[in-house]
C-alpha cells in the first residue's frame, strides 16, 4: 500500500527536479529575477533590461512596470520609462507602492523636462 505513495512522491520530484514543475518554474523566475536585481545594483543596466523582458512573460504586473521604468529611466530613455511607469500604475494596489511609482513617475517627467535644457546649455558651451 505504500508504494504508489512513494511512487507518487517519486514522480512528483521527478517533475520539480527536472524543470516541469511549478516550483522549478518559480524557482528559475526567482533567480532570473535576482540576476536582474544584481545587474541594476551594478550599474549594468543593459543586462538588467534584458533578464527583466525576459520575466515578462504573459502577464504585466505592477512590479515588473516599476522595475523596467528604473530601468529605462537610467538608462535616458524617458519615454519608454514614463510609459512603462504609467502602465504599472494602476496594477498597483497598495499606496505606498503607488506612492513609490509616483515619485519615479515624477523624475522621469521632469529629466524629459530638463533634457533639451541641458542641450541648449551644452550647445551653447561649446558655440564659445
Amino acid at each position: 500500500m505504500i508504494w504508489p505513495i512513494v511512487a507518487l512522491l517519486a514522480f512528483f520530484g521527478f517533475r520539480v527536479l527536472t524543470g516541469n514543475g511549478v516550483i522549478a518554474q518559480a524557482i528559475r523566475t526567482a533567480r532570473a529575477m535576482n540576476t536582474a536585481m544584481a545587474a541594476y545594483r551594478m550599474g549594468d543596466y543593459d543586462t538588467a533590461l534584458q533578464k527583466a523582458e525576459g520575466l515578462k512573460g504573459t502577464s504585466t504586473t505592477a512590479e515588473y512596470c516599476f522595475f523596467r521604468g528604473s530601468v529605462l529611466h537610467h538608462l535616458g530613455r524617458f519615454d519608454e520609462a514614463e510609459a512603462s511607469l504609467r502602465q504599472g500604475l494602476p496594477l498597483e494596489e497598495d499606496p505606498r507602492q503607488k506612492a513609490l511609482v509616483y515619485n519615479s513617475l515624477a523624475s522621469v517627467l521632469m529629466d524629459q523636462w530638463n533634457m533639451p535644457v541641458k542641450r541648449l546649455i551644452s550647445t551653447d558651451l561649446q558655440e564659445e
